[in-house]
């Protein structure tokens, strides 16, 4: 399964051995990279216009098929709580635009 998300450079570096990053209690995904294009990117996302930087970023993560029950869905955004994050299984990230 392939999931997105866009995160600053930092972020990005932060991330070792395929594992995530956590600051914050929750980060956002979706499976929809158009999502990103449309709603991050296109300025329809309230941050973006405050802090451009903050979103420069868009990684694809493709994990196990079983790690999706561990999101809980709303609509096209995959949240995942920190307290999840140890049960999914990263086989690779990828930079796909920065």
């Amino acid at each position: 399964m392939k999931l997105y998300r866009i995160m600053c450079k930092e972020e990005f570096d932060q991330m070792k051995d395929n594992r995530l990053a956590f600051k914050g209690r929750y980060k956002y995904f979706t499976p929809y990279i158009c999502f990103i294009d449309y709603r991050i990117l296109g300025m329809n996302f309230a941050n973006r216009a405050f802090k451009p930087e903050k979103y420069t970023h868009i990684v694809q993560f493709e994990i196990e098929d079983n790690s999706c029950l561990f999101f809980d869905k709303k609509g096209k955004e995959w949240v995942l709580d920190k307290r999840k994050a140890h049960n999914i299984k990263i086989n690779s990230i990828q930079l796909k635009r920065n």
